[in-house]
């Protein structure tokens, strides 16, 4: 009886291991888990819920260049914007890509966009939605958001000169 305890307790210790998939999750899932989080905060105008799988000192920057750090102030200034500009709206993400940089450190490469009424919403002439880079980190068996950043998909035109009859 006491080697299976033994056993069982070396396994246990080894699922733990830094590197290990959260809660039995390979990364994969725990990408998907943390971009449905990120979709249901933004969905219910949850400036704390859309924040909550994010690092206590992660940072995130907006496609306009601004930097949010820490996890309070990222939950802040998403309820700034779920009560204002963003009231209504629903998010969609899509991962792309994930790519592991270390057995604790991920980047996750998304395509999203942002709807008002079914509607895609554009914040700038020619914007097409957006591509973010999130970075994961394994901390403690789970993994959370360690930096967001959001970058506009803008649809371009013929470079200048190109088919013009000049």
């Amino acid at each position: 009886m006491s080697k299976f305890l033994t056993f069982l307790m070396a396994i246990t210790f080894i699922m733990l291991l830094p590197g290990s998939a959260s809660a039995g999750q390979t990364v994969d899932d725990a990408a998907q888990a943390i971009v449905d989080q990120l979709i249901e905060g933004w969905n219910a105008g949850d400036g704390k819920a859309f924040a909550s799988p994010f690092r206590e000192d992660a940072g995130y920057r907006v496609w306009n260049g601004m930097l949010s750090e820490g996890r309070d102030e990222i939950a802040r200034n998403h309820q700034q914007v779920f009560d204002t500009i963003f009231r209504g709206t629903n998010l969609t993400l899509k991962i792309q890509k994930i790519r592991p940089l270390t057995d604790r450190v991920v980047v996750v490469y998304l395509e999203g966009r942002i709807y008002r009424d079914g509607e895609p919403l554009e914040q700038l002439p020619n914007m097409k939605g957006a591509v973010p880079v999130l970075i994961l980190v394994e901390e403690e068996g789970q993994w959370v958001v360690g930096h967001f950043q959001n970058t506009p998909m803008i649809q371009m035109g013929p470079p200048p000169g190109v088919g013009d009859d000049g």
